[in-house]
């Protein structure tokens, strides 16, 4: 009896431990990060990068603008002041999935007079329904077809 009693346990755990291993690679592959480059937004001089990232709370768009590093650079190169984004994510119907939030991080200075980037964030749920990107940078309009991820 007492065999039995110290196989049971073991026999139960060995039964589970396939299931437990299963339900964390579901987990851990519902929270991997990735990362698509839309190349063809890219404005000269103004967004040297557009980058469409699925997360596992939701889903950005990061517009880049450029860095020159040197002081002297930034102040011939650059504009005077941040160019106007807007960006939206079309479906195939063309109707538009609405954004969820918008930050502009990075630190103010000389060097980066208007930050470096533009964030905006949509429901995780938008990279089902999404199919290309609309983008506003100033007065140039472009659009990309969203790549799978």
């Amino acid at each position: 009896m007492k065999k039995l009693a110290i196989g049971l346990p073991i026999v139960f755990v060995l039964t589970l431990m396939p299931l437990a291993n299963s339900a964390n690679a579901a987990y851990a592959q519902d929270q991997q990060i990735t990362a698509k480059d839309l190349k063809t937004l890219e404005v000269p001089g103004k967004v040297v990068a557009v980058l469409w990232t699925k997360r596992p709370e939701r889903c950005t768009l990061q517009i880049v603008f450029p860095n020159s590093g040197r002081i002297a650079q930034a102040m011939t190169d650059r504009p005077k002041k941040a160019p106007l984004v807007q960006a939206w994510l079309l479906r195939a119907d063309g109707s538009a999935i609405a954004s969820i939030g918008r930050t502009e991080p990075g630190a103010k200075d000389i060097r980066q007079p208007f930050g470096v980037e533009v964030l905006i964030a949509f429901p995780r749920w938008a990279d089902t329904e999404a199919v290309a990107v609309a983008l506003r940078v100033d007065d140039e309009f472009l659009i990309q077809r969203l790549p799978t991820l």
